[in-house]
């Protein structure tokens, strides 16, 4: 089951409205205008527009509507409740939101809202103790960017990988796997000869937002790295472990993390730099749908920069 953001649609209007009829969705609402026809949901959810509005997307078919700006909101088709939609579609939210440079968010729910609140929790979210209700009045919830980013780290499986978001901690391993000889080595801030203190500098433990640096993990070995600069077209770099190469890890983490991305951030596009003669990178980004678009200068950390290759990925959205 794969969830995801779009926009809503005219064509959704008929299962929006019929969804905002049933208790088990009104109960996810703040307030509920009764009745909610079908003009007001094509004027208010679809024509509207506004950013930060979001269609719930379930394998792409229509499943509810969050929002994060800075006010989380969010509701679900009763169909798709309890299969953690609802917790998923509001991290890709609030992912958007804090990307902006945003540091904090809230949400209010209703003191008797049992689905909403434990997806608040796992957000991250705190009660604000001060501003707290009366049962069955409206509780005022809050979130940092810390906070969000310790409770929903970056985190991401493929078939035989975990991709997690790095810490400060793991410069001194990774400039290790990167800096050794024969490495598969992707371009952007990264060369054969970048010193440990530029390359530390380099390391953005994830934060919630973009930029951000991850470790490839096979069990409990690292044997790569990826990560990717910020927005809205974000430059991407990885490196692999030499003795793993040829075993298809590149092949099988860059696609599953570049969807995540556009997933989470919504980006326009996502770049790879190849510097001449790096012909394993060339062959992985095209098997990854990346195009080649022209000559670009490739400026790495303590080198001079060079003329290079630049591909681009377009968000399929």
């Amino acid at each position: 089951m794969r969830i995801t953001l779009g926009r809503a649609r005219a064509a959704d209007t008929p299962a929006i409205s019929v969804a905002l009829m049933d208790p088990a969705v009104s109960s996810w609402l703040k307030t509920f205008p009764f009745p909610y026809d079908r003009d007001a949901v094509l004027a208010e959810e679809v024509e509207t527009g506004l950013a930060g509005d979001f269609a719930i997307l379930v394998n792409g078919g229509f499943a509810g509507l969050v929002l994060a700006r800075p006010e989380l909101g969010c509701w679900v088709d009763p169909k798709f409740q309890g299969r953690g939609v609802g917790t998923r579609a509001s991290m890709l939210a609030l992912s958007r939101h804090f990307a902006t440079g945003a540091e904090t968010a809230h949400a209010r729910c209703r003191a008797d809202n049992l689905a909403m609140r434990p997806v608040l929790a796992r957000l991250g979210f705190v009660p604000d103790e001060a501003a707290r209700s009366i049962p069955g009045e409206l509780e005022l919830h809050r979130l940092s960017r810390k906070d969000f980013a310790t409770a929903q780290p970056f985190r991401l499986r493929t078939a035989r990988c975990r991709v997690e978001g790095a810490r400060p901690e793991d410069a001194e391993d990774l400039y290790d796997l990167a800096s050794r000889r024969a490495v598969l080595c992707m371009q952007g801030p990264l060369h054969a000869g970048l010193g440990f203190e530029s390359f530390a500098r380099m390391i953005h433990p994830f934060a919630g937002g973009l930029p951000f640096s991850a470790r490839i993990m096979v069990e409990d070995r690292a044997i790569g790295m990826i990560g990717i600069g910020p927005g809205p077209e974000a430059l991407l770099y990885f490196c692999l472990a030499p003795e793993v190469t040829g075993l298809g890890f590149a092949s099988e983490v860059v696609p599953a993390f570049c969807a995540e991305i556009f997933d989470r951030y919504g980006v326009q596009a996502i770049l790879g730099d190849v510097v001449p003669g790096n012909a394993a990178s060339v062959r992985l980004l095209e098997r990854a749908g990346f195009a080649f678009e022209g000559p670009a200068m490739i400026h790495s950390a303590g080198r001079t920069p060079e003329m290079g290759m630049r591909y681009r990925l377009k968000n399929p959205e």
